[in-house]
């Protein structure tokens, strides 16, 4: 159990970190990616503005740093009455503007047409390609760029990606134009920073479970020794009433060979085998908690024999009550496992039938294989009321849904925690559900 426990909790906390990482570098890549769809949007807007080309500025040679654009000054510019501060730029000046409020934003901007490379392809009313204007990029052909604009063309795709291009349709001088912008660089910084944060974002969840694998021993180890000492308290316990009961039995037993049988003497004896039951179930449980408890006796049997043995133990107790049994066994499956342990489960789930189906009830049980080829058995019983829906509540220890109807049965809502510990221990699954809120179904899947 505290395996599991500690299970859980390395479980939900490497959860947790997943999705912090997943959600921070998710947004951070998708604004990356908007970013870089942005730039290129830019520049296709611009393409379009200025006609599939990219205004000419008259910037001298570009090798001369010393225009007003740039912001230099040459001596003849200086002020004689002060050499100490340079003139201001000429804003004035068509090579220099100011865009989105930043000088910095202006020298992109200024760069764009030597730093862009793009190509266009006018289209015929067919849809054919008339023309390829490849003049400002080397890695595409006239061949390439046609054969891009038709795919596109034949897709009927108005803007989006082709490779690493960003394309858009517009119409130039009235003419139907592909206009393409190569974005693989700014793709490729993309794509590098996308691999570096999952390589990053998976080592850090490696050295996370590391860390989290060796901190939750110190982190369970309070539950740990809570646990120890309540599983040592039940054993002991277990073994202390074991010994007043057998002298009480004892004694009852010379009670009834020297005054006979009454009433009282039988109160004691059902009361005494009560007590010796839920001592049993409570140590039942408690070996069954421990950590890889092993189940005697393991071994291939016939369930179907199993079973229909259990419940013929049960036949008289049900013409008593006036509750009708009806089986549904098939022959000749077999099944490995603890036979003592199967005959103790098919056991306790018919007594919890037998004491909680309503007056001149049913109860119906099956045995058959599954698709899976997994062995399935079926109870049902009536009930006089329950909610509809799942009802795996009743599995939990001690559980009491009516405490007057329980009190009246005599039981003490442990019973089919013991059935969910013996299917558990066979790597099985056992489940509870009401159908009509007059009947109930525990299915056990082994």
């Amino acid at each position: 159990m505290i395996k599991k426990l500690r299970a859980k909790f390395i479980k939900i906390t490497m959860i947790s970190v997943f999705l912090v990482l997943f959600i921070l570098m998710g947004a951070i890549n998708i604004m990356n990616y908007r970013s870089t769809d942005t730039q290129a949007t830019e520049k296709l807007n611009m393409l379009i503005q200025n006609n599939g080309e990219f205004p000419e500025r008259e910037t001298g040679n570009p090798a001369d740093i010393n225009s007003k654009g740039s912001g230099s000054y040459s001596s003849s510019d200086k002020n004689t009455s002060d050499t100490s501060v340079p003139p201001a730029p000429d804003n004035s000046d068509s090579n220099f503007f100011i865009w989105g409020g930043s000088v910095f934003q202006d020298r992109a901007m200024k760069e764009m047409p030597f730093s862009t490379r793009y190509f266009t392809v006018i289209m015929k009313s067919n849809g054919q390609a008339k023309s390829a204007n490849t003049d400002h990029i080397a890695s595409v052909s006239n061949a390439s760029a046609i054969s891009y604009a038709e795919e596109l063309s034949a897709d009927d795709k108005k803007t989006g990606y082709i490779d690493d291009y960003k394309y858009t349709v517009t119409k130039i001088n009235n003419k139907m134009t592909y206009l393409f912008v190569d974005c693989s660089r700014e793709m490729s910084s993309f794509r590098s920073f996308l691999y570096v944060s999952i390589a990053i974002s998976l080592l850090g969840l490696a050295c996370v479970f590391l860390l989290v694998y060796f901190i939750s021993s110190f982190a369970v180890r309070p539950i740990t020794e809570s646990y120890a000492k309540q599983k040592r308290f039940i054993t002991d316990a277990s073994h202390e009433i074991k010994t007043p009961l057998a002298i009480i039995r004892a004694n009852t037993e010379v009670m009834e060979l020297e005054n006979g049988e009454n009433e009282w003497i039988r109160s004691n004896k059902h009361q005494i085998e009560r007590l010796s039951s839920l001592t049993e179930k409570l140590v039942f449980l408690t070996r069954m908690d421990e950590d890889n408890a092993p189940l005697m006796n393991m071994a291939d049997f016939s369930i179907s024999d199993a079973v229909s043995d259990t419940i013929s133990a049960y036949e008289s107790m049900s013409k008593t009550k006036g509750i009708s049994i009806k089986c549904d066994i098939t022959e000749g499956i077999n099944y490995h496992g603890d036979e003592s342990r199967i005959r103790q489960l098919i056991s306790l789930m018919m007594d919890n039938a037998m004491k909680y189906s309503s007056d001149h009830g049913y109860v119906n049980i099956s045995l058959k294989n599954d698709r899976m080829k997994r062995v399935l058995i079926t109870i049902e019983n009536s009930v006089d009321s329950i909610e509809k829906g799942n009802h795996d509540e009743l599995f939990e220890r001690f559980y009491r849904s009516d405490k007057s109807r329980n009190s009246k049965t005599g039981g003490f809502g442990i019973g089919l925690s013991v059935c969910e510990a013996i299917v558990t221990a066979h790597k099985g699954h056992i489940h509870a559900e009401s159908a009509d809120c007059n009947s109930i179904r525990f299915i056990v899947s082994l």
